[in-house]
Parts: structure tokens; C-alpha cells; sequence
């Protein structure tokens, strides 16, 4: 897939909060669009470099036009994802979600690029994105968020 381009639907079950994050730049962030944090202020981006926090899920479209505009994002909940990059059976459930550089070519705010954790290389480089908590028969899969948590790595999911 690629970086997001236009806003997406990201439907989400029962009440999420949803709270305001500074940004660390001028930028575009798409509806539906993972947020990650720049470790080094905390301010939020949409495109995360590597071992970068998942922040949460962009709540609509903004375009912030210098350091220190806000967005709101959704930190936590359930959420209902597309068909993920890796098949996906009922042996998954309980399984993490990873925003993998190997297995989609670069790191992305877009969803659909995302794999589950055993098939996801796992390097210093992979965000922990939540954790598989559903399955649908169409292969949409629901997902628990699992904000600020820093890397999944080769010995377990760390902060």
C-alpha cells in the first residue's frame, strides 16, 4: 500500500477518548491516519520514523500549519481495521498488530500496511499498534489500541 493520500474511515466500537496532541510541524493528517510522537519532544507526526511511539488515531481531517498547532486523536478503544497485509484466521486472535518496515517497504500512518506480529520481522525499527481482540469472516479484523508503547522488538513488546 503507501502513506495515506486522503482521509479513510476507521469506523471504532463504544466511546474512545479523544484528545488533543501538539504537532511538530506543518503538515496534513488524514482522517483515519496513525499518529506517532517524535521521541525527542513528544509532538505528534504522521509519518513515524523508526522505534517511534504509536500515538493514537487521527479523529478527522487537519492541516497544521507550524509547531505547536493541535490535532485530535483517539487514544484508546476498539477499532475496527481493513483486511491487514498478512492473512488473518481465528488462531489470531490475541495477536499484536505491528507497523512493519520490512513487510510494507517503509513505515506508514496508513492502516492497511500493517501486519500481525508473527509475521512482522519484529526489528528495533517495528511500532506496537494494538492487539487483535476480533475477526470478522470478510478478514476486517477488530483492534484494542495500545498507545505510547514504544517498540515491539525480538524479545517482546517494550516501552
Amino acid at each position: 500500500m503507501a502513506v495515506l493520500a486522503a482521509d479513510v474511515h476507521i469506523p471504532h466500537l463504544g466511546n474512545p477518548t479523544k484528545v488533543p496532541v501538539r504537532v511538530a510541524g506543518a503538515d496534513t493528517f488524514y482522517a483515519g491516519a496513525c499518529v506517532f510522537a517524535v521521541v525527542a519532544t513528544g509532538y505528534a507526526v504522521c509519518l513515524p520514523a523508526a522505534s517511534t511511539p504509536f500515538l493514537g488515531i487521527c479523529t478527522r481531517h487537519f492541516t497544521t500549519t507550524a509547531a505547536g498547532d493541535y490535532i485530535e486523536i483517539w487514544v484508546n478503544g476498539v477499532f475496527k481495521f481493513p483486511v491487514l497485509t498478512a492473512a488473518i484466521a481465528i488462531g489470531s486472535m490475541g495477536d499484536m498488530v505491528i507497523c512493519d518496515a520490512t513487510a510494507a517497504g517503509t513505515l506508514t500512518d496508513n492502516v492497511k500496511d500493517y501486519v500481525v506480529d508473527k509475521v512482522a520481522t519484529l526489528a528495533a525499527t517495528d511500532i506496537l499498534i494494538g492487539q487483535i481482540v476480533g475477526l470478522n469472516a470478510d478478514g476486517t479484523t477488530y483492534v484494542q489500541l495500545k498507545t505510547n508503547t514504544g517498540v515491539a522488538n525480538a524479545l517482546g513488546f517494550g516501552g
